[in-house]
C-alpha cells in the first residue's frame, strides 16, 4: 500500500508542480530535498540503512503546500481542496511510519521540511527579485541549500566510529566482499524471486503495441507515440507516457487480508474526494473509475485543466489489485488514455 501510494503521489504532485515552478526546478528540488531527507535519516538513526523515494516525494508535497498557502494566484476553494487532499497523503504516511516497522518518518520529515524552506525561497524569489535575474537568484538559492547539505553531511561524518573504519578496510581488502558472495550463494532462494518479471512488447502495426506481463497476468495495448517503462518502480507494472503532462501508471498490489483491500478502496477515494466512483467492465471484469477535471495555476500566469482518473480492480478473493492512474491535459492524449484502459485485460 505504501509504495502505491508513493507512486499515485508522484504522478500526481509532478505534473502539477511542473506547471507552478518549471522543469528544471522540479528536478533540482526533487533532488535537493531527497538529499535533506537522507541527511535527516542518518542524524535521526545513523545506525540504519534507509532507501526510497519517500523522502523526495515529501519534498515536492512541502514545496506545494508552500505555494498552496502562500501563493495568493491560486482560488480558495481549490486551495482548501488541494490543501485537504495533500494534508491527508502526509498524515497518513507519517501514521503508517510510526506504526509499521520499515518506513523511514524521519526521512518524511526532513524531505518535508526541506520543501517548505525550499519552496518558500522560490516564492520569494517570484514575489520581489528582479525580472531581469530571477534564474539567477533561483541558481544561487539552490546552490545554497546544497553548500548546507554539504556542510551539515561533513558535520555528521567527521567522527567516524572505530568499528565503521575495521569494516571498511576489511571490504576494501575484498574479505568482507567474499564473506557476502558466499553466504549468497549458500542461501535458498525462493522460486518467485527468481522468476522474470520484465513483460513483452511488440508492435501490432497501425501505429499500435501490445504489452504482455504474464508475472502479473496484465496486458494493454497502447499507441506507439507513447513512451513505455517497464516496472520503473517496485509495485508498478508499467508506466506509459505520452509527455511530460500525459501519462499511464499501472500498479499492482498484493495484500493479506480483505481489510487491506477495504482501507486500499477508501485511501483511493479519498484521494479523488468529490468525485463519485463508478462501475465499468473491461473485458470481462468489473473495475471502479473516479474521473475529475481540476484546474491548476501555472508559473507564468494562467491556468491548466489536468484531467485524472484513477481505474481500480481490487479483488478480495485473491487478495490483489490492479490501479491505474491517469493524468492528461490534452484532448488527443485523453481519448487515447481512454482507448487503453480499454483494452486492458487481467487474470482473475
Amino acid at each position: 500500500i505504501h509504495i502505491v501510494m508513493n507512486m499515485y503521489a508522484l504522478l500526481y504532485i509532478g505534473g502539477y508542480l511542473e506547471q507552478l515552478i518549471g522543469g528544471r526546478r522540479l528536478l533540482v528540488s526533487y533532488l535537493l530535498t531527497g538529499l535533506f531527507a537522507a541527511l535527516s535519516s542518518l542524524m535521526i538513526h545513523p545506525e540504519t540503512i534507509s532507501a526510497g523515494a519517500s523522502g523526495s516525494i515529501f519534498g515536492l508535497y512541502g514545496i506545494f503546500l508552500a505555494f498552496l498557502i502562500f501563493h495568493q494566484r491560486i482560488e480558495k476553494g481549490q486551495r482548501k481542496s488541494l490543501l485537504y487532499s495533500i494534508g491527508f497523503f502526509v498524515i497518513y504516511n507519517l501514521m503508517i511510519g510510526a506504526r509499521e516497522e520499515g518506513i523511514d518518518n524521519a526521512a518524511h520529515v526532513g524531505g518535508l521540511v526541506s520543501g517548505l524552506l525550499l519552496g518558500g525561497v522560490y516564492l520569494s524569489i517570484e514575489r520581489y527579485a528582479s525580472k531581469r535575474n530571477p534564474k539567477v537568484i533561483s541558481y544561487i538559492a539552490e546552490g545554497v541549500f546544497a553548500l548546507i547539505f554539504v556542510f551539515l553531511l561533513a558535520g555528521q561524518t567527521s567522527n567516524l566510529p572505530s568499528d565503521y573504519t575495521e569494516i571498511r578496510n576489511l571490504w576494501d581488502e575484498g574479505t568482507l566482499e567474499e564473506y557476502v558472495q558466499e553466504a549468497i550463494a549458500e542461501e535458498d532462494v525462493p522460486e518467485e524471486n527468481t522468476s522474470n518479471l520484465i513483460g513483452n512488447d511488440k508492435s501490432l502495426g497501425n501505429g499500435m503495441r501490445e504489452y504482455v506481463n504474464e508475472a502479473y497476468g496484465f496486458s494493454c495495448v497502447y499507441p506507439e507515440r507513447w513512451t513505455a517503462n517497464d516496472r520503473p518502480e517496485e509495485g508498478q507494472i508499467l508506466q506509459l507516457n505520452g509527455n511530460s503532462d500525459n501519462g499511464i501508471t499501472v500498479n499492482y498490489i498484493k495484500v493479506s487480508s480483505t481489510e487491506e483491500i477495504d482501507q486500499v478502496r477508501e485511501l483511493l477515494l479519498k484521494a479523488m474526494d468529490g468525485h463519485e466512483p463508478e462501475n465499468i467492465t473491461i473485458n470481462g471484469q468489473l473495475f471502479e473509475r473516479i474521473s475529475g477535471t481540476m484546474e491548476y495555476p501555472i508559473m507564468d500566469g494562467g491556468s491548466i485543466l489536468v484531467n485524472q482518473s484513477v481505474v481500480f480492480h481490487l479483488d478480495k478473493q485473491a487478495l490483489k489489485g490492479y490501479i491505474i492512474v491517469v493524468i492528461t491535459t490534452e484532448a488527443s492524449y485523453e481519448s487515447e488514455a481512454q482507448a487503453v484502459i480499454e483494452s486492458i485485460k487481467i487474470e482473475p
